[in-house]
């Protein structure tokens, strides 16, 4: 396959920065192939032999972007990329202070004013991991003691990498269906039944479909309201298997939008919801 006529990587190999464009047919002492076709390797000239040991030291074939080559790079131990750099920048831009200094609060603050309609409204908190381990904290917003603060959606990340490690480990797959776990007795079959409007849908949504948002079900996953209204205590329960045992005894049913696995992906809250009850 042909790959673009000129493409440039910048990266770190112990402690030294490479810029290193990469020219389609163009004579030089250096060059690697790249599908194929011989490129020459430019920049500063005493780096390029290591240069060019680097780039021959991974898979160069159908190499289709410098995001490809990239991403080729990075499974390498000693490479790295300037994003730290990137991130410093933007310390000095919002918070008007580099991440390596001490935060200039004030500033802070000033930036949160001016970015934010009714800043007054709501509880900020910021937090910066430094390289060395050591966290930087500051609050914005209300100028009232901070209690524990609601992180919604920030727990679909949770559940996903508690997912994906349980995977590593063995311990499951991303194709278990809700039906497996019921031939397996590991969930009750009249729970699903009393929870999803339909169940044959039900049965059929993999781990790896409600952690994708493509497992056709809707998006609300708010227990839907008991004898006693919000007050009812069975509403908000300790776990997710109590939450779905109490949903079954209620008559309305959650519902698929379409089959899972197929049609267009639909952001789901009560998908991650089922694959943290998995």
């Amino acid at each position: 396959m042909s790959g673009p006529q000129e493409m440039h990587i910048s990266f770190q190999h112990h402690g030294t920065d490479y810029n290193i464009d990469l020219v389609k047919g163009k004579p030089s002492d250096h060059s690697v192939e790249i599908n194929g076709v011989t490129y020459a390797v430019l920049g500063e000239q005493e780096k390029l032999e290591t240069a060019c040991k680097i780039l021959s030291s991974v898979s160069l074939d159908s190499i289709t972007s410098e995001k490809d080559l990239q991403g080729r790079l990075s499974l390498l131990e000693d490479i790295s990329f300037p994003q730290a750099k990137k991130t410093n920048r933007v310390g000095i831009d919002v918070l008007g202070t580099s991440i390596e200094e001490r935060i200039d609060v004030q500033s802070a603050k000033e930036a949160y004013l001016l970015a934010t309609d009714n800043p007054h409204d709501a509880h900020v908190a910021v937090g910066i991991l430094r390289p060395d381990g050591s966290i930087s904290e500051l609050n914005l917003g209300k100028n009232e003691a901070y209690g524990a603060h609601r992180i919604g959606s920030v727990t679909k990340t949770f559940t996903a990498f508690l997912a994906l490690k349980l995977m590593n480990d063995g311990m499951i797959n991303l194709e278990t269906s809700l039906g497996d776990l019921i031939d397996k007795k590991l969930i009750d079959e009249r729970v699903l039944q009393g929870v999803f409007a339909d169940p044959t849908k039900a049965r059929q949504m993999t781990l790896e479909q409600l952690l994708s948002h493509t497992s056709g079900l809707e998006g609300d996953d708010k227990p839907r309201i008991g004898p006693e209204g919000e007050d009812d205590p069975n509403v908000r329960l300790l776990t997710l298997n109590e939450r779905f045992i109490y949903q079954a005894t209620l008559d309305e049913k959650y519902e698929h939008k379409h089959k899972p696995g197929e049609g267009i992906g639909l952001y789901s809250n009560l998908g991650f919801d089922v694959a943290a009850w998995m």
